[in-house]
């Protein structure tokens, strides 16, 4: 790694790297099924892929699965589709699905905007420890 010091002068300097911290290991009892899905999402850059195989979890009662179902629909801005999954998640009591169903809510993605209903899903999160939806809670409270 090559690093300017307060001097502008360049130097090198050797840090150690411990690749145990990164590697993904194979193994069926750390490599589960949805990071097999997420593996090809992020890896392959094949999401149709991933999405085949988060919706055989999902369908089968899996809430991660649900959820990152939810986020890719949300990324690619497919809101009816991913509140779906994100609903099945929040069955479970799924923190960040609660959260993105607050989200949904608040700015009116795939659904009409009710804040009441957004202070609903985000005080849901915030009871379970969810800090970000408790700052969520407190900008919905300004506008009704």
């Amino acid at each position: 790694i090559r690093i300017l010091d307060s001097n502008d002068s360049l130097n090198t300097r050797e840090i150690p790297f411990d690749s145990s911290k990164y590697l993904v290991s194979t193994n069926s009892d750390t490599f589960n099924d949805v990071d097999k899905a997420m593996s090809a999402l992020v890896i392959e850059n094949d999401s149709n892929k991933a999405k085949k195989l988060l919706e055989n979890l999902a369908q089968n009662g899996n809430p991660q699965a649900s959820r990152q179902l939810g986020l890719i629909y949300y990324k690619e801005q497919n809101f009816s589709e991913a509140k779906k999954w994100f609903e099945k998640s929040a069955i479970k009591n799924d923190v960040p699905s609660l959260r993105y169903l607050g989200i949904l809510h608040f700015f009116g993605q795939g659904v009409k905007q009710d804040y009441p209903t957004a202070d609903l899903w985000f005080s849901q999160a915030a009871k379970l420890g969810d800090k970000e939806s408790s700052r969520y809670l407190k900008a919905v409270k300004q506008f009704y």
